[in-house]
């Protein structure tokens, strides 16, 4: 059965902040289809978009019979901004779709779902979390390969927990901290949760508000979700971003590295949105930097984290006060993309000299850049910040 538009429209009643919340507290009813990862990616493939998916005759029937409070879940990690835009094109209203974690949640949670064959994944443990701890950084900085790591040596499931298939529900009002208390059952692992919170991911979940996310930073630290910050050199941040964004390539494996690097080689970069790239992740390097400071986070360097993960990850149970597991080795080398080739080089040498001939106008750039994300207030260092940089790009072109 593959129902088209007028059948979805009967179905789609509650908001999607409102049915996310119910769902993280246990309080929405059955009704609820997972659409599996290979339906999923049907779905993009098809010509058609409802009849791509592949629905099976229980999974309608029990839907129909609960339509006031229905709603399709997608598991489908990274594809949900691709799955909604398809929906919109098709025009289907009302259609909540959420990735990663909250198909698992549903199927925990709701007695009557329905689970589409292959779409399982194994729930969080039993035991009680005694640590908790949240990754916060900006993109392109090595999280993934820390998180591989953290993964491997037994430190919890560290994902990114506040994308855009969860931003509905603070946008309906739930705190971050109530978000972070409500997943946390469901992903943790050995009595341990993490999280990785993309700075950019926090400033939309705070409506880019700098007293919102104040007060959201503060609310964290008190819950116990202790802060790990894992910083960059901002110009190899600034250049990956800027490749990544015209390739729309961010994660590859091996296989396909080669075609990806042919691809970077024809890449051709907006000097002066590069050079502004730089200038936000300074400034929002800072504001990170101030609103944790309060729980002293642990300050992990990537160079140091590439050189020896081993001993960062020692380190890192150590800062949380826990021991790692006996006979858990971290490994993550194929969570890690080189960036050592001609078009990063290039274009790191080109933001090198555009660092330097900028210098007399950097700081009102970056001061006007952080007093948007703070709503007008200063963040101190930014004038060392940008003298690090400064330094780092002469290095750079001596070498």
């Amino acid at each position: 059965m593959s129902p088209g538009p007028a059948y979805l429209q009967t179905f789609f009643r509650w908001g999607a902040g409102k049915m996310l919340i119910a769902l993280l507290r246990g309080q929405a009813g059955p009704g609820v289809v997972v659409i599996a990862p290979a339906a999923a990616r049907a779905f993009l493939q098809a010509a058609d978009p409802l009849p791509g998916l592949t629905w099976s005759e229980d999974a309608a029937g029990a839907l129909a019979q609960q339509a006031a409070r229905a709603v399709v879940l997608v598991d489908s990690f990274d594809q949900e901004r691709a799955i909604r835009s398809k929906l919109q094109a098709a025009k289907v209203p009302s259609v909540g779709l959420y990735g990663g974690f909250v198909p698992r949640i549903a199927t925990q949670r709701l007695p009557g779902a329905v689970l589409e064959p292959g779409s399982g994944r194994p729930g969080g443990d039993r035991r009680p979390v005694a640590v908790r701890y949240a990754l916060v950084c900006l993109a392109r900085v090595g999280s993934d390969y820390l998180c591989s790591l953290l993964r491997s040596a037994g430190l919890g499931d560290p994902q990114e927990h506040l994308r855009e298939a969860t931003q509905p529900a603070i946008e309906a009002g739930m705190s971050l901290a109530a978000f972070f208390r409500h997943l946390e059952p469901h992903a943790a692992r050995r009595g341990v949760f993490g999280t990785k919170l993309l700075i950019a991911q926090f400033i939309r979940a705070c409506g880019e508000s700098g007293s919102r996310a104040d007060h959201a930073a503060r609310e964290l630290i008190a819950s116990g979700l202790a802060p790990l910050r894992l910083t960059r050199d901002p110009i190899d941040g600034a250049v990956s971003v800027a490749i990544g964004s015209k390739t729309n390539v961010w994660h590859v494996d091996q296989a396909r590295l080669g075609a990806l690097q042919d691809a970077q080689a024809r890449v051709e970069l907006d000097e002066r949105q590069l050079l502004e790239a730089l200038y936000w992740r300074i400034a929002a390097e800072a504001w990170a930097d101030g609103l944790f400071a309060p729980a002293d986070p642990l300050k992990i360097d990537y160079e140091a984290l590439d050189r020896e993960p081993k001993a960062v990850i020692e380190t890192i149970a150590a800062h949380l006060r826990t021991d790692l597991p006996a006979g858990l080795e971290p490994r993550g080398a194929e969570a890690k993309m080189s960036h050592e080739n001609p078009a990063y080089a290039r274009w790191r040498r080109r933001l090198c000299e555009l660092v330097l001939a900028d210098r007399a106008a950097s700081l009102d750039r970056v001061m006007r850049i952080a007093a948007g994300l703070t709503g007008g207030r200063p963040i101190e260092g930014l004038e060392a910040r940008l003298g690090a940089a400064a330094e780092s790009a002469e290095r750079r072109l001596d070498g």
